[in-house]
């Protein structure tokens, strides 16, 4: 049992990195997915009467189809 609790105390800081590499990597992903959002808020009032007339028609949006 001695040998079992080394070896897991031996890997314990290997984890911890993995779960600190992941929250960077989740937090990153949530900063992008707030900059495309305001990126997106930014570029609909600037959209095409085409883009305009489609959402009018019930035609899914490219933001709609991303989130």
């Amino acid at each position: 049992m001695f040998k079992q609790l080394k070896g897991l105390f031996k890997s314990l800081p290997l984890l911890l990195k993995y779960v600190q590499c992941a929250k960077i990597c989740l937090h990153h992903a949530h900063e992008a997915k707030k900059e495309i959002d305001t990126l997106f808020d930014d570029v609909e009032g600037n959209e095409p009467e085409y883009l305009n007339e489609e959402e009018l028609a019930g035609v899914p949006t490219d933001k709609e189809h991303m989130w």
